[in-house]
Formats: structure tokens, C-alpha cells, sequence
């Protein structure tokens, strides 16, 4: 009588494979959540800084002369479908020169943290 070799996997081998490969996964999912918040982070950076340069396109083209008390503009978003939060536009001005004026721009917001 002749003997069947049967060949496979023990169930060890599957388990530790198993394991190897969720360690894998669990690598890459951390990579993607990180990703995810840096996208996040960057994109109110980028819309930050479209506002700042927007709001002095804006004071350049009017020619306004910006007092040198700080002028607060709020931006808020909410009930119009953007996510994002409420913004706060400063900006002062520096004591006017015969051709020149600095200003000052700052925008300021509030993250709000999902999960």
C-alpha cells in the first residue's frame, strides 16, 4: 500500500502568517491616519493664507489707510455646508509714511477635532 503525502499548511503557519499580515495592515492604517491629518492641517493653512491675501488685495485696491488699532473681521461658515470652522480676519496698520503703509494680516481659527 503506498502513502499519501498530503501537502498544505499546518494551522500554525496560518496563524502566524495571519499575524504578520495584520501587523502590516495596522502599519499602513496608521500611515493613512497621519496622511489624513496633514492634509487637514494644510488645507486650513492654504485657505488661511487665500483669506490674508485676499483681504489685502483688497485693502490694496481701495487704498484704504488702515488705522493702527486692530480691525477684527469674524468669518463664520456654519449652516452654509462648509465644514470649516469660524474664522477670525485682524489686521492693523502701521502709522502712514509719505509712500508707504505696513499692515499686518493675521487669521486665526479653531480646529475642530472629529472622532
Amino acid at each position: 500500500m503506498k502513502k499519501l503525502i498530503i501537502k498544505g499548511f499546518s494551522v500554525i503557519e496560518v496563524l502566524i502568517s495571519l499575524a504578520l499580515m495584520s501587523i502590516g495592515v495596522l502599519a499602513v492604517m496608521g500611515v493613512f491616519i497621519v496622511s489624513y491629518k496633514m492634509n487637514f492641517n494644510a488645507d486650513n493653512m492654504n485657505f488661511a493664507l487665500y483669506n490674508a491675501q485676499k483681504k489685502m488685495d483688497y485693502l490694496i485696491k481701495t487704498k484704504n489707510l488702515i488705522s493702527t488699532t486692530t480691525q477684527t473681521e469674524n468669518v463664520n461658515y456654519e449652516g452654509t455646508g462648509n465644514p470649516r470652522p469660524g474664522w477670525q480676519l485682524s489686521y492693523a496698520g502701521s502709522a502712514p509714511s509719505e509712500n508707504y503703509q505696513q499692515i499686518t494680516v493675521t487669521v486665526n481659527w479653531v480646529e475642530k477635532r472629529e472622532g
